[in-house]
């Protein structure tokens, strides 16, 4: 059985959007759309465009969605060490500060003084350069980043381009890896170096391995999915939240859970009814705006 997957592959100067499709003991490669990427200066420092990279992506989905293909699942590859900053309602803190950015030049010497330079090494194994996500993240704490405050979340480059098309929130292992904070013994962060660096480990989001499903593409086959998802767990958080056979109430936790299972679904029918992009609501099916659509959407429940 044939599978198509599409591929977003991120360098530091351009970026593609590739089919593959996979099948008969063959894989056939396509390029759907080629972008370049710029950073971008402001004050004198450098940063990812992040929002410019995922209208890239939804073209490059929509060059297929216009095709017509059946697609059964996206990966993204990045360079490493470089991360975006979310705040407690799940907003981005303006733009993911860029590795070629001098503002780490010379931390290195200064965070060894805290932490070894062998000690460094021999917890995980990565090279030493200015720009690790560890010395980064000292870097922004000696300068008091406001981003770095305020955020519950810390989510790498190809996990912030998925956070988007999703809305789920990972840290994949792979990509920590690059990071110079996890020791791969252990496969966990070092308590140390988080501690130096001026972080806490709940800074990361929950780990994913390579190949694990992140979340649902939000097209109409994706929200489909959802829906079909959400209510399946709806049906069961109504049966758990039901008065008890003895006429005892049910749990706080349980009805919290079907209310919480109603709202995602009531937006995953809405999102699915609303063929159009606009503000934080984004199709990878339909990237533009419409403006028959520029109203509420009431949901009413048969």
């Amino acid at each position: 059985m044939q599978k198509n997957i599409i591929g977003v592959d991120l360098g530091a100067t351009s970026g593609r959007v590739i089919l593959a499709r996979a099948g008969d003991d063959r894989l056939r490669m396509g390029e759907l759309h080629r972008f370049p990427n710029r950073m971008r200066e402001i004050d004198g420092r450098f940063y990812w465009d992040i929002h410019a990279l995922y209208e890239e992506i939804l073209r490059g989905l929509s060059v297929a969605g216009g095709r017509g293909e059946r697609i059964d699942s996206i990966g993204i590859d990045t360079w490493g060490v470089d991360f975006a900053c979310v705040d407690p309602d799940g907003d981005l803190l303006g733009l993911p500060r860029a590795y070629r950015d001098p503002y780490t030049d010379g931390v290195p010497e200064e965070f060894f003084r805290t932490v070894p330079r062998e000690s460094v090494y021999a917890k995980t194994g990565i090279q030493v350069m200015n720009f690790n996500s560890l010395y980064q993240l000292y870097a922004l704490n000696r300068e008091q980043s406001p981003a770095l405050a305020a955020a519950e979340h810390l989510l790498f480059m190809p996990d912030a381009l998925s956070y988007l098309l999703t809305g789920e929130q990972v840290c994949e292992y792979t990509i920590l890896s690059t990071s110079q904070l996890m020791n791969p013994r252990t496969r966990e962060l070092d308590g140390e170096l988080l501690r130096a660096a001026g972080v806490d480990a709940s800074l990361f989001a929950r780990r994913v391995m390579p190949g694990e499903r992140v979340g649902v593409l939000r097209d109409e086959a994706g929200l489909k999915t959802a829906i079909a998802e959400l209510g399946q767990g709806l049906a069961a958080a109504n049966a758990q939240a039901d008065v008890n056979a003895d006429g005892a109430a049910s749990s706080v936790e349980a009805l919290e859970n079907r209310n919480m299972l109603t709202v995602g679904y009531v937006a995953a029918t809405a999102a699915l009814a609303r063929t159009e992009s606009r503000g934080a609501h984004a199709r990878t099916d339909h990237s533009e705006p419409v403006d028959n659509w520029a109203h509420s959407v009431a949901y009413i429940k048969d």
